[in-house]
């Protein structure tokens, strides 16, 4: 989200709860905290809590109010990555691929390089590449 955006859905706060709960420092706060959020996030809480609250909703109250709209618009992407998935060989679609390193009896999980690994196992590591010692 730019600067523009932010300033526009602050200025639709100040409309309703008044100049000063959002002025001076606490707007520099507010921009720092969610700078990085997607601007239709931002939108929605704001008229979320517009809704919602009587009184100026603090740091706090954006931050709760803010998750649910994080993880919608987080499910929404996951589906939009596996709407164009394929059948993957090395996983079955299941996103964790196993290998055995040469001369060992057990198996690593690693995060399948196709759609399924990379939406639902980020925190695994990738399967090591150009490496002859490792057996799928």
């Amino acid at each position: 989200m730019n600067e523009k955006d932010f300033a526009f859905q602050i200025e639709r706060l100040k409309s309703v709860y008044g100049d000063k709960a959002y002025s001076g420092e606490r707007y520099f706060i507010f921009l720092k905290e969610f700078a990085d959020l997607p601007r239709e996030v931002f939108e929605k809480t704001v008229t979320n809590l517009i809704a919602t609250e009587i009184r100026p909703p603090m740091l706090n109250k954006f931050r709760e109010a803010m998750q649910e709209d994080l993880n919608l618009a987080a499910q929404a992407k996951k589906a939009e990555l596996l709407k164009n998935a394929y059948d993957c060989r090395k996983c079955g679609n299941v996103g964790v691929a196993y290998a055995k390193k040469k001369g060992e009896q057990f198996a690593y999980a690693f995060q399948c390089s196709c759609a399924y690994g990379r939406v639902n196992y980020p925190a695994y590591p990738e399967i090591p590449t150009g490496q002859n010692d490792w057996f799928f």
